[in-house]
């Protein structure tokens, strides 16, 4: 073997992998609007509350635009309310420090 055929080789290579990030670094920076879930700079989906029942199972609200969805996570995710309203007097929860008690 020759030390050209080595040389193409490794030239051949670098420039595939040059190629392969362009690419990639094209398809991230000309196509980030198009692969943003946000509309208008606005997300449609948010967490509003999360509660662990046990180990495998957990309560999660969603908010998906102007509506409120409870969720069970587990092994077989479960719809349990589709139209819950949000409280209006939300109070924050009392925590006491365990200096204080």
């Amino acid at each position: 073997m020759d030390i050209i055929f080595y040389l193409k080789a490794i030239i051949s290579l670098g420039l595939v992998l040059g190629l392969i990030w362009l690419l990639s670094w094209a398809s991230k920076h000309f196509l980030k609007h198009y692969l943003s879930s946000r509309v208008h700079g606005k997300r449609r989906l948010n967490i509003i509350e999360s509660l662990m029942i046990d180990a495998k199972r957990r309560v999660v609200i969603v908010q998906i635009d102007n509506n409120q969805h409870a969720l069970l996570l587990g092994q077989q995710d479960l719809l349990i309310d589709s139209n819950l309203t949000p409280p209006h007097d939300v109070q924050e929860p009392i925590v006491q420090d365990a200096k204080n008690v």
